[in-house]
Formats: C-alpha cells, sequence, structure tokens
C-alpha cells in the first residue's frame, strides 16, 4: 500500500510567494502552484481552495513573521514607556534584505489586486487604531510609527538608496523621539486605562489571604505563584476569557482574539504559541478569581452551619447557568486536551483545600464531589428545573455528618 504523502503548508505558501513573485498576479494559477510545490492540484486545493485564500494565507504568515518580532522585541524593553512602538521600530531595523525585499516585493505585486490586501490593511488600520487618541502623545508616537513605515517602504521599493548604517541611524532617531516623548509626557497626558507592564527583575506580588492560607496548609500549585504577565499577554488572557463566556471554547481561535483585541494576530502566536497554552493561561486566571471569591465566602461564615454555608454556595453558583457551563466546559476541554488536565485537576484540587475552611478533613473530598454533581444537574436541567434548598441541604447534612 502506497505511503500517503503528507502535504506541508508551508511548503506549498512557499511555492505560492515564488510563483506570485517571479510571475505576477496574471500568472498566478493554481496549476502554476501545484507544479511549483511538486504536489497534486487536488491535493492543493483541498488545503486552499482559491486562489485568493491562498494569497490571503500567504499574506498573513508574513505579517505574523513581522509581528511576532515585533513582540520580541517589544518585550524586552519590559517596563519602558513606549515598549510597543520601540519594539515595532526595532523590528523594522532587524529586517534582512532578503525578508524586506520579499515582503515589498509581495506588496507591490498586489497593488494592482486591492481586494487581496485585505490583511495588509487590516494589520495596518490596527497599528494606527492604537494610535489614534487626541493627545500630544499619541500624536508624537503616530507619526514616529509613520516615520518608521516611511524608511521601511522607501528602502524596500527602491525609490531611496539607503544603505544599512543609514537606515538604522534613522530608526535610531525615530527611537528616541519617541523616548523624548515619553520623557516630556505630563501627567495629564498619560493614556487612560493602559495595562502596566512588569519585567522579570519587578518585586514580587504579595501573597493573596487565599493563597496565604493554602500556602501555610501545604497545598501547592502552578495558579499560586504569582506571575507579572506582559500587558499584551494580559490583553489576550482577557479577550479569551470574554470569547468564551460570550461564545463558548468552540469559537475561540488566535485569528478571533487577535480580531477582539485588536491586536496583531503575530502577537497571540507569540505569547501563546497553541491554543492549549491560551487555554491554561485562562484556566490559570479562573482559578485564581474563583479562589479568591470561594476563601472570602467560606471564611466569612467558617463558624456558621457548614452544611447551610455549602447549601448557599452551591444556590449562589448557580444563579449564572451561563458562567458556570463556561467553567464546565474548560473542564470538559481537559479531557480531550492532556495538556489542560493538570490545571484542571488543580482547580479541582483547590475546591477540596477551600473547603476545610468548614468541614472536616476527611470530609471535603466526598462534600466537593457531592457539591460536584449538583452543579452538573444545573447545568441539565437550565432554569427549567432549578435546584431547592430542600434538594440540597439534606445531602449536604447526610454526608457531613457521616464523616464526622
Amino acid at each position: 500500500m502506497a505511503r500517503k504523502q503528507t502535504i506541508d503548508s508551508d511548503q506549498i505558501l512557499d511555492a505560492a510567494e515564488t510563483v506570485l513573485l517571479s510571475g505576477g498576479v496574471h500568472g498566478f494559477t493554481l496549476d502554476a502552484v501545484a507544479a511549483q510545490a511538486g504536489i497534486s492540484k487536488c491535493g492543493l486545493v483541498y488545503r486552499f481552495p482559491s486562489k485568493d485564500l491562498l494569497i490571503q494565507t500567504l499574506l498573513e504568515r508574513e505579517l505574523t513573521r513581522f509581528s511576532q518580532e515585533a513582540e520580541q522585541q517589544s518585550v524586552r524593553y519590559g517596563s519602558t514607556p513606549g515598549a510597543e512602538i520601540l519594539g515595532h521600530i526595532n523590528a523594522i531595523g532587524q529586517e534582512t534584505e532578503e525578508t524586506a525585499s520579499r515582503a515589498i516585493g509581495l506588496l507591490t505585486t498586489l497593488v494592482h489586486a486591492p481586494a487581496m490586501l485585505a490583511p495588509v490593511q487590516t494589520f495596518y488600520r490596527m497599528q494606527l487604531a492604537r494610535l489614534a487618541q487626541a493627545t500630544p502623545l499619541t500624536k508624537r508616537l503616530r507619526i514616529a510609527f509613520l516615520a518608521a513605515e516611511g524608511v521601511f517602504l522607501l528602502h524596500g521599493t527602491g525609490f531611496a538608496a539607503i544603505s544599512r548604517e543609514e537606515r538604522q541611524s534613522m530608526l535610531d532617531d525615530i527611537g528616541d523621539e519617541v523616548r523624548s516623548a515619553y520623557s516630556n509626557l505630563k501627567t495629564t497626558d498619560k493614556p487612560q486605562g493602559s495595562i502596566q507592564t512588569y519585567t522579570p527583575s519587578s518585586p514580587p506580588f504579595p501573597p493573596t489571604p487565599a493563597v496565604a492560607w493554602l500556602s501555610a496548609n501545604g497545598v501547592n500549585g502552578v495558579s499560586l505563584s504569582a506571575e507579572r504577565r506582559h500587558a499584551r499577554a494580559a490583553q489576550i488572557i482577557a479577550t479569551a476569557t470574554q470569547i468564551i463566556r460570550r461564545d463558548g471554547i468552540a469559537m475561540l481561535t488566535h485569528r478571533a482574539v487577535a480580531a477582539e483585541a485588536g491586536v496583531p494576530l503575530g502577537s497571540t502566536t507569540y505569547h501563546f504559541k497553541s491554543l492549549d497554552d491560551l487555554l491554561n493561561a485562562v484556566m490559570r486566571e479562573a482559578i485564581a478569581l474563583f479562589r479568591e471569591d470561594m476563601f472570602q465566602w467560606l471564611n466569612a461564615r467558617r463558624h456558621d452551619d457548614p452544611c447551610e454555608v455549602l447549601t448557599q454556595f452551591i444556590l449562589r453558583g448557580t444563579t449564572d447557568i451561563q458562567d458556570l457551563a463556561r467553567e464546565y466546559e474548560l473542564f470538559t476541554a481537559a479531557i480531550s486536551r492532556p495538556s489542560l488536565r493538570p490545571m484542571a485537576l488543580e482547580w479541582s484540587n483547590t475546591v477540596i483545600a477551600l473547603l476545610k475552611l468548614v468541614v472536616p478533613d476527611n470530609a471535603a473530598l466526598p462534600l466537593g464531589t457531592l457539591m460536584n454533581c449538583f452543579f452538573i444537574r444545573a447545568l441539565l436541567a437550565q432554569h427549567e428545573y432549578p435546584l431547592t434548598h430542600r434538594q440540597i441541604y439534606p445531602a449536604i447534612a447526610a454526608l457531613y455528618h457521616a464523616f464526622r
């Protein structure tokens, strides 16, 4: 039996790039790409059903490559003001003659087919949208961004013969303008709602009450360690959480997050290489929020009737069925995604540990399991058959007293 041929997407995109740059849009055919890639046309069409999709994916690959480089450069600046635009400027300076020539070649080849330039237009629209505020700072940053792009385009198109040394000197000057814009920044000019970024040398977060209590009781886990995230990573996680809460986990993709967050696709794949990496980060944030809420709830009622406390906790947790459904969707995803299982198990272990605030240690696991059953029942019944106090309290009480 013949071995099935593996068709690599990058192999196809490399071939498409070669055909497009050598023959232009008019010479760009699926037959030519298939021949260049050394595959059948059927195999090509299976991956890319149309020329437009193939060109769009080719452009997105190039934009993602640059966005990842810009993200990497900005991360190196840590908490330096203007890190994001400085990273963009540095990424332009890091472009080799080959990569710059290829990028410009793609753009100029498609200039007479504007409909195919949609990914590029989206990229620049998002970049400029971030600099749209009418403040003295953003105006100077916008000029710096456009100046850096001008250096890249003038050199790449050959409109101006600029040596590498001259080009770097110009980009350095533009970077100095960015730093100057921030150094002269008045307090009233500071962008509102911006997320602070941190460097690895920043002092650690003080432990929250829940983390302190769990650590003191010998509970360890990845979610307990304080982590300072880059601002962009935090933004991506928050957006991913919103998408899951609103549309469900099935609708979460790097592309969906990038579009909703208004960031380049390359930024999402730079911080989170795979969808599982992103889901783990979302789950980690969810554990932290749930942990603090549960700790405060139980700790404030630790001298009350434990059975009543747990009953009310269940009733409270089932008031918003949609939020509950999204939490359990993350758990069920771990069944088919092995990389999510450690974090999902840690979430479960955190619940069991926190129950020991109000119940005997040996009763925490059985009662946590029973509570889990009530939550699942609420999800299945939705609002048609809501759980009642009369259903929950006797079951909790019976199991609680069995372990006293």
